[in-house]
């Protein structure tokens, strides 16, 4: 069980987005600041559209820049196949980054320096994370999910194909005035996988399906207020302690569940 929870939360993904007043391509030195290595693995560059990728942080790096935009996104490394006997699943599936509060330290620590070292316009920010607690059957799935949520009764018995959005707006203690987006969005999930078995040696492979992992999902959406016409770029200052106020948010959300404000 999760140091910082009751509950074991399995990261899919984590994201810092900066959304801008103008094109920005990604260069070598975002992704210098962002891991402290001269290079990534992998480039690609499209029609308005740049993208670093490589091991970093504990795990996969992305890098990328759209038109008014910059995300950086903590992923799963790849995967080498294997057989359905030698897949893991549960906690230990290979989909996941791993556990949410341990990861997202490497993370926090990365983006906040590339975001303290930046110095173009910024007009809001982002954090999203994706996160899923591994269950054995569904019905522990829903009971774990009903122990989060204050805004529904949860019947773990009778419902299926459960999902809740919601956005509690939260009042900023960095930007004056101004109140946070708070989206969260819970559902019960049930990861499947087709993988490849053999009865014996000399039988053809076959494709199995079968449940990698189930169990409840929390997605996150916290962000500053989008911008309207001639918005002011956020203060260069406050760019680190906003992130860092949203990145308390979300962990509050991990370790509490659903937080109704008044």
């Amino acid at each position: 069980m999760n140091d910082e929870s009751g509950v074991e939360w399995r990261a899919l993904n984590l994201r810092l987005s900066v959304f801008l007043p103008h094109v920005r391509d990604v260069g070598i030195e975002d992704w210098k600041l962002l891991t402290g290595s001269d290079a990534p693995e992998a480039q690609l560059q499209q029609l308005g559209m740049k993208q670093f990728s490589g091991s970093a942080l504990g795990a996969q790096l992305h890098v990328a820049s759209l038109p008014g935009r910059i995300d950086i996104v903590l992923m799963h490394k790849p995967q080498v196949a294997a057989t359905s006997s030698e897949f893991p699943t549960g906690a230990n599936a290979p989909i996941f980054v791993g556990d949410f509060f341990q990861v997202l330290a490497p993370f926090r620590e990365g983006t906040s320096r590339w975001l303290g070292g930046i110095s173009f316009d910024v007009l809001r920010v982002a954090f999203g994370a994706t996160m899923l607690s591994p269950c054995k059957d569904s019905s522990e799935s829903y009971a774990r999910l009903g122990s989060l949520l204050k805004s529904v009764k949860v019947v773990p018995q009778s419902m299926r194909d459960l999902a809740f959005v919601v956005n509690w707006p939260t009042r900023s203690r960095v930007l004056s005035g101004t109140s946070l987006n708070r989206i969260t969005k819970w559902a019960t999930m049930e990861i499947r996988g087709r993988l490849e078995a053999q009865a014996s040696p000399s039988s053809p492979n076959l494709a199995v399906d079968r449940i990698i992992v189930e169990g409840p999902q929390l997605e996150l959406d916290l962000s500053t207020p989008a911008p309207v016409q001639n918005s002011a770029p956020l203060s260069q200052a406050k760019l680190v302690p906003i992130y860092g106020e949203l990145l308390e948010l979300a962990a509050e959300n991990a370790r509490a569940g659903e937080i109704p404000c008044p």
